[in-house]
């Protein structure tokens, strides 16, 4: 009996560390096509029901029938972010804190045609909400001593930057709430697609930043373990130093 009871004690340990590495787990899922909602909900109940949030907007987007093995819950939702079709377009944002599991966000924005607008397209303005927290403040799992974060500043110097050769002739509203770290966007579609763009773009290179980074540290601290690691040196018997 004490084997059987010391192997249910090792599972009933074992179960929290396991719920709470969902981000790691790697999925084999079969889509058979459907909207970007019902491929959040596959996508959920594949990884052992992981934390995704969805905007309204995802059950317009089609997505079409598609297999994905073994991929993590992060990259199975940035890969059909990808393949998006307009006027929809997609972004991915997980939040992660020192204790829990991460969240994923779906955010779901409907962009209009550039150049001039379609017959019985609306032209009225849209208000967008982006949170910059993932690009200006560091995440729990940074190695220590490395910067791997933007300003605030240099993200609004990029958003103005891409805004300023905007084809459109309204100028948009932009206002940062430094507390909260949410950007408030007031434009047209493709002016709103137009600050998507930028800042996937500088959330990429800031992940191949902290992957780097990363790297650099795991190396580093090999270094520092071989440095600490005694070093036996044996003499042969009657060999003299």
């Amino acid at each position: 009996m004490r084997p059987i009871q010391s192997l249910l004690m090792l599972t009933a340990l074992a179960a929290p560390a396991i719920a709470q590495d969902q981000s790691k787990k790697l999925l084999d899922l079969t889509f058979p096509g459907g909207n970007l909602a019902e491929f959040v909900a596959a996508v959920k109940t594949a990884s052992g029901d992981g934390n995704v949030v969805a905007s309204p907007l995802a059950v317009e987007v089609d997505v079409p029938p598609l297999t994905l093995k073994q991929a993590t819950l992060l990259t199975s939702l940035k890969a059909v972010a990808r393949i998006v079709a307009a006027p929809y377009h997609a972004q991915i944002e997980m939040d992660a804190s020192s204790f829990g599991n991460e969240v994923y966000s779906v955010a779901v924005i409907k962009t209009e045609p550039a150049g001039p607008r379609a017959a019985g397209y609306s032209d009225r303005e849209r208000v967008a909400v982006f949170s910059l927290a993932k690009l200006t403040s560091p995440l729990p799992t940074d190695p220590k001593g490395y910067e791997i974060t933007l300003s605030a500043r240099t993200v609004l110097s990029a958003i103005e930057a891409g805004l300023s050769v905007s084809r459109t002739k309204s100028q948009p509203s932009i206002k940062y709430h430094e507390d909260s770290r949410l950007l408030f966007v007031s434009g047209a579609g493709d002016q709103l697609s137009l600050v998507v763009q930028t800042l996937e773009n500088l959330t990429t290179d800031l992940e191949e930043r902290r992957n780097s980074a990363m790297r650099a540290a795991m190396e580093a601290e090999r270094r520092e373990q071989m440095k600490d690691r005694p070093r036996n040196v044996s003499t042969p018997e009657g060999q003299k130093n």
